[in-house]
């Protein structure tokens, strides 16, 4: 029997004196500022945690007599007009964005993404890629940078994990309620929730859109979960990263095409776009599609200006990790957007492959990112080369190093990371107003005028509150499991809040080797257990839920920790999520991070605890290659890779265990005579004022404005309105460059030596060059130099500019002298690529001749 249902909502009803308390509580700017947190856990502790610090659902929940007694309670009202009047004021005054770029007063940038991890009271994040963008919008919140956010709403999102008697990972999936969570629908401009329409091949698919409030930045996120669509549809928007890849291609079709499609339909004009990683890249073509429609454009004229109006950050430095699909299936569902396009559909299939035409060749999103972006950049200065030598085959005329592939390393969100601890001892030796001026690093500096005894008793109190929350969560896991009474008494006494911890949590895939330490397990247990200088560890992290040998990891380490020898010095604390990784970071004295160099793109977490005086043990990858300083933390290895990587694991390993033995340890428990390890304490003081500033999403998102944005804002303004004919010629020009370009050849190149050159001697090069019908001023003419390797390569390359020196017989001569700046063999090579003033928007940069 059918039984039809109807629908209606519930709000929670609050008193007139605490009206505001909802509207604070949908903006999640509550959640990196302490006082408010403190604010909703002041109405009730208890089911404030149990509503897993979510206040839309507290409010929903507490008992209405609460509120009334609040509301005539006149100490919390006082702290809730203390917050209401930060809150205002922060939303309100002047940003760092408005002061440095007024001239962009209005206009928007759209950040795409698969994930976004804000708070663990909105699970639709699985790990650091959605921390970072969650973090990415609360700084663009607190400087102003005037981003709208754009992804999924996942009915399920991503799965909580439980541990089971047997030590392997079990995956649940409890149902996101957007009711009573800190959303609401987007309306249209008929007042109307939004509905956008995406066309996935023969159908449609239906979407509808949710609004979450982070600060001043709008998130938009799309669900197809509505109740009159078809199981099909209403799957898209379900389990983030599905496992079916015919799913994952059809979210990767909503968020970016259906993501445009939903940003129109609010009437927000958006000026450039940001793609974090090659899940949102379709919005490519749906931008190129609305330019042509509107401007009159072909797709090659619209795609140049698109382009130059985006910016794409990939965070993936292993092949497999970039979404790859068969293009059969892109044939099936690109179909309506080739006509819009106007352009034969293998031609737009060739846009996301690496060879096109070539048989088998994958669609790979992130070939479409570079190839539709004219910034583009990895995340820390290891995985720009790492980036630019992974994809040098695009652009196989130039050298290596030049590559249009730049790094923006990441940073973190200072105040969602400090605990209130260290906030409290900053206030007291920072200026006032301090975190106002975090992002200078002089702010920072100041840390070195915190006595040493101030700054150990606030990292020891921060260690002891670790071991609290880490004991009632193992607790938990083993009242749920099937455990002996002995191993449930020693999960309440589990770890010391005397002894030296270290955290290693995060995704448990393989290549970030979780159970590195555990190759020699004797050697272990003596460090644990060692009679003056023992060590502890607290791991945690998920493995993907198809992925079989990472979760062999978890259970490897599970079982290790259940043994009599390591139960109480290693623990696995199951369900890392942002709430966990909050309290690991804040508590634990060393952060460890032992990935298969190069495979960590940048890594994050590190990071926050710096922040908390945690120090960083780390493999010299990703961001540690630009952090580590000697003075501020340890570096595991040498920085050299072996081309044996069990060799390579074991040297690792090795250089861990002696690191922890007689580096970490030893600077730990050497006391003074006040029991202060002065040692430690100066590396924390050199970690923290150091590296707070450098590795910042405040610092990290200025370079995105400055380099990316704003002159992506301003291609708009000086090829857009009324410039839109300058953008025309300039585009003549450029397919007259591209049908001309086989008539381009360097005919001579004479070099004038005379036997070896001295160092500092200057080397004369003469080049003669036919340049067919392009005019001589719109060719740049260089000398490419440097030191040859063993192939007959040039490495290390600089660039020495020609000067025009006439014509001759119809060819155009140039002049130019290399340095001889470095002794050895040396090699030079001519090349001629196109040049004329005002077009370095046209972001294409394969045309390039050799001489």
């Amino acid at each position: 029997m059918t039984i039809h249902v109807r629908e209606f909502h519930v709000a929670p009803r609050l008193p007139g004196p605490l009206d505001r308390l909802l509207e604070l509580a949908k903006n999640l700017w509550w959640c990196w500022h302490p006082e408010a947190v403190d604010l909703f856990q002041r109405i009730d502790t208890a089911a404030f945690a149990a509503a897993g610090s979510n206040p839309v659902r507290l409010l929903g929940d507490v008992d209405p007599r609460r509120l009334e007694q609040l509301a005539t309670d006149a100490s919390f009202r006082a702290h809730l007009d203390r917050v209401l009047d930060a809150f205002d004021r922060d939303l309100r005054r002047v940003s760092w964005f408005e002061k440095g770029y007024p001239e962009f007063r209005g206009r928007r940038v759209a950040y795409f993404s698969a994930e976004f991890g804000i708070h663990e009271c909105l699970p639709l994040y699985s790990g650091g890629l959605g921390v970072l963008a969650g973090d990415l919008l609360k700084s663009a919140s607190d400087l102003g940078v005037p981003v709208v956010g754009v992804g999924i709403a996942y009915r399920f999102g991503y799965f909580q994990q439980q541990i089971d008697h047997d030590g392997w990972q079990a995956e649940l999936y409890p149902e996101n309620d957007f009711s009573r969570m800190p959303l609401e629908l987007a309306r249209g401009g008929d007042g109307r929730p939004l509905v956008i329409a995406v066309a996935m091949g023969a159908r449609t698919v239906r979407a509808q859109v949710w609004k979450v409030q982070v600060g001043r930045v709008p998130l938009f996120l799309l669900d197809t979960n509505l109740p009159d669509a078809p199981e099909q549809d209403r799957r898209i928007s379900a389990r983030l990263y599905d496992s079916d890849k015919r799913v994952r291609l059809e979210q990767e079709i909503l968020l970016g095409i259906g993501g445009v499609h939903a940003l129109h339909g609010l009437g927000l004009d958006i000026d450039a776009y940001h793609m974090n990683e090659g899940h949102t890249t379709f919005l490519t073509l749906e931008q190129a599609a609305r330019v042509m429609e509107r401007e009159q454009l072909s797709f090659e004229d619209a795609r140049h200006l698109v382009a130059a109006a985006n910016t794409f950050t990939t965070h993936t430095p292993v092949p497999a990790g970039h979404d790859a699909y068969d293009p059969e299936w892109i044939r099936d569902h690109f179909a309506p957007y080739a006509q819009r396009l106007r352009i034969p559909l293998d031609q737009l299939v060739a846009l996301g492959q690496r060879e096109p035409g070539k048989p088998g060749e994958l669609f790979n999103m992130t070939v479409l990112g570079l190839r539709m972006a004219r910034h583009k950049n990895g995340v820390s200065k290891l995985h720009g080369e790492v980036t630019r030598d992974m994809w040098k085959d695009l652009w196989p005329m130039l050298q290596v190093d030049e590559l249009p592939i730049t790094h923006v390393t990441n940073g973190v969100h200072s105040q969602s990371w400090l605990s209130a601890e260290m906030r409290r001892l900053f206030d007291r030796y920072f200026e006032p107003d301090w975190l106002a001026h975090a992002g200078l690093a002089a702010t920072w500096e100041k840390v070195r005028e915190i006595p040493d005894a101030e700054l150990w008793r606030s990292r020891c109190r921060l260690r002891q509150r670790l071991v609290n929350e880490v004991r009632s969560r193992l607790l938990r896991q083993a009242q749920r499991g099937v455990v002996s009474p002995a191993q449930l008494r020693r999960a309440e006494r589990a770890l010391d809040p005397e002894v030296l911890t270290i955290g290693f949590c995060r995704r448990f895939a393989t290549y970030k080797r979780s159970t590195l330490l555990f190759r020699d397990l004797e050697r272990l247990k003596r460090i644990c257990r060692h009679s003056e200088r023992p060590i502890q560890f607290v791991f945690a992290g998920k493995s993907h839920p198809q992925d079989e040998p990472g979760k062999k990891c978890i259970r490897e380490i599970v079982r290790a920790s259940w043994g009599d020898e390591l139960m109480g010095r290693v623990v696995f604390v199951e369900n890392y999520d942002i709430g966990l990784a909050r309290i690991l970071v804040q508590g634990v004295d060393v952060w460890l991070n032992n990935p298969r160099r190069p495979y960590e793109a940048s890594g994050t977490s590190g990071m926050k605890s710096v922040l908390n005086g945690g120090l960083h043990m780390s493999i010299l990858d990703g961001w540690w290659c630009e952090g580590w300083r000697g003075d501020n933390g340890w570096a595991i290895g040498n920085g050299h890779d072996s081309a044996d990587p069990d060799m390579q694991d074991q040297l690792d390993a090795l250089s861990a265990y002696d690191l922890l033995e007689h580096e970490v340890a030893a600077a730990f428990y050497e006391r003074d005579k006040e029991g202060i390890p002065t040692e430690w304490c100066r590396m924390m003081k050199a970690s923290i004022g150091g590296m707070a500033r450098q590795f910042s999403s405040d610092r990290m998102l200025e370079e995105y404005a400055s380099r990316f944005y704003a002159p992506a804002l301003r291609v708009h303004d000086e090829l857009g309105g009324a410039n839109r004919g300058r953008m025309r010629a300039l585009s003549d020009w450029w397919k007259m460059v591209n049908q001309s370009w086989e008539r381009v050849r360097i005919a001579d190149v004479r070099v004038t030596a005379d036997g070896p050159l001295a160092l500092g001697e200057r080397l004369p090069v003469a080049i003669a060059l036919d340049p067919g019908p392009i005019d001589p001023a719109h060719l740049v003419v260089e000398v490419v130099h440097g030191p040859l390797d063993g192939d007959g390569r040039i490495r290390d390359a600089a660039v020495a500019t020609t000067s025009h020196s006439g014509q001759q017989e119809g060819l155009e001569h140039y002049t130019a002298t290399v340095p001889c700046s470095r002794s050895g063999k040396q090699g030079l090579a001519v090349r001629v690529r196109p040049g004329r003033a005002g077009s370095d928007w046209i972001f294409d940069q394969t045309l390039v001749r050799w001489g």
